[in-house]
């Protein structure tokens, strides 16, 4: 028997032995009984081992977890009316919103994109009207609080949200220049990282891909870029034109002299 200690001041019992239930194992049971997806929940036991490596088979009596032990459950956000438990499935933006900087703070690049792919699933099937204008600027105050990877998963899952198949590549370059203008470069990147996704062979959104990177990255990562576009745009000879003429202001005369008799080539 452990005890379980939830936000509410609700306290359960599960009736599991320690010395044979996982981690894993008791993280799921836990969710079954509080209602609360597993990615929402926050364990007394991860935070009191700091450096252990949970895997699926680490047992609960490896964290000194021992029959009649409470375990402390922090739900960020959560906790409904007191002597109640939290809500099957939130659908405030912001709960979810705040659990995947959690994990971004945490390092857990995975689970942020699990996160925000759960919150898009939870909304659409709770028949939420999800506002995509909303979504864009919660990805550009992410980015402003640098939690850039929340920022990412956002863009990637709301963008398209509501936008005709039609309109996407006049619509999301119209969102990626909005965002540069405002200084949110990041959110700009994002829009364009993902358009290219759908957009892989369109010359107009690797161009403007390519100046957002040579006004706002670095030398590195324009040479970077611009060699991934002239791959899957050889015949866009502005972009191999752009890339021979930074070799060159780099004083690497004769990469440049080089990429630019590839462009000819091409």
């Amino acid at each position: 028997m452990v005890f379980i200690s939830i936000p509410n001041a609700t306290t359960l019992s599960i009736d599991v032995n320690p010395n044979t239930t996982t981690i894993s194992a008791f993280e799921q049971i836990v969710q079954q009984r509080t209602n609360v997806p597993q990615p929402l929940l926050r364990y007394s036991l991860r935070a009191q081992n700091p450096s252990r490596v949970f895997h699926d088979s680490l047992l609960l009596s490896d964290l000194s977890v021992c029959r009649f032990s409470t375990v402390i459950i922090h739900v960020p956000l959560l906790g409904g009316d007191e002597g109640a438990l939290p809500p099957r499935f939130p659908e405030e933006p912001v709960i979810w919103i705040t659990v995947a900087r959690l994990e971004e703070a945490d390092g857990h690049t995975a689970m942020v994109w699990n996160t925000i792919e759960m919150c898009v699933e939870t909304l659409q099937r709770g028949g939420v009207v999800i506002d995509r204008e909303y979504w864009i600027n919660a990805a550009r105050v992410c980015e402003r609080g640098r939690y850039v990877v929340t920022c990412k998963a956002i863009i990637k899952n709301f963008i398209g949200i509501g936008v005709d198949e039609e309109d996407r590549k006049r619509t999301w370059l119209a969102d990626a220049e909005m965002s540069k203008k405002r200084g949110f470069i990041e959110t700009a990147r994002a829009i364009y990282e993902h358009s290219l996704t759908v957009f892989l062979n369109k010359k107009s959104i690797w161009l403007k891909a390519a100046l957002l990177e040579k006004s706002h990255g670095s030398r590195a990562s324009l040479d970077a870029f611009l060699r991934k576009a002239v791959t899957n745009v050889p015949q866009a000879e502005i972009l191999w034109l752009m890339g021979a003429k930074e070799k060159l202001l780099a004083g690497e005369v004769t990469a440049g002299r080089a990429t630019r008799g590839l462009c000819c080539d091409s």
